[in-house]
């Protein structure tokens, strides 16, 4: 296999084509990192999978915004497919329900076809829920997103002020 190459310049030199390092984020690696994130939504085992750290990962999309958007692009990917896992798992555990039980909610109704082979566990589910919050929640924090941290909004940095104003003005009545 062919070691993957660049076109650069600098230093008042011509362009010219070198190599990259085999531990840096090459197209090839930064691709197969997103598919993984798009089945996973889990940057650390994604990142493993491919040779390189979680923090690589982060760092990389703080700095290249054409990556934090296929990423975002990938954790909403695999929302949606975790969330049809869940939705199979669900209407299995219907369909069983329908069959075994008194419960019987339309007579008429089609079995479902493809029945997962193997219920999910109590664990994959909680898991599967801490995941779907996770992105629905976008982490509640600041979003360092192609090298720019998210900047609070006029309403948020007027409430912070008025805050710290009001507990200083409690202090100052307290001293007095």
């Amino acid at each position: 296999m062919m070691a993957e190459q660049r076109i650069t310049s600098g230093n008042n030199c011509p362009l010219k084509v070198t190599r990259v390092r085999a531990s840096a984020w090459t197209e090839a690696k930064r691709r197969r990192f997103l598919d993984a994130l798009a089945t996973s939504c889990n940057v650390q085992q994604s990142a493993r999978s491919i040779g390189m750290t979680k923090n690589g990962a982060y760092a990389l999309r703080g700095r290249d915004a054409g990556f934090a958007a296929a990423w975002s692009e990938a954790m909403q990917m695999g929302a949606v497919r975790l969330e049809e896992v869940l939705l199979e798992n669900a209407l299995a555990a219907a369909e069983r329900l329908t069959r075994e039980g008194p419960l019987s909610f339309d007579e008429t109704a089609e079995p479902i076809d493809e029945a997962p082979a193997q219920p999910l566990t109590a664990d994959e589910i909680r898991l599967i829920l801490f995941l779907l919050t996770r992105h629905a929640d976008g982490h509640k924090g600041l979003r360092h997103i192609g090298g720019r941290a998210h900047r609070a909004t006029r309403e948020e940095t007027n409430a912070v002020l008025k805050r710290k104003l009001d507990s200083l003005d409690r202090r100052i009545k307290a001293v007095t």
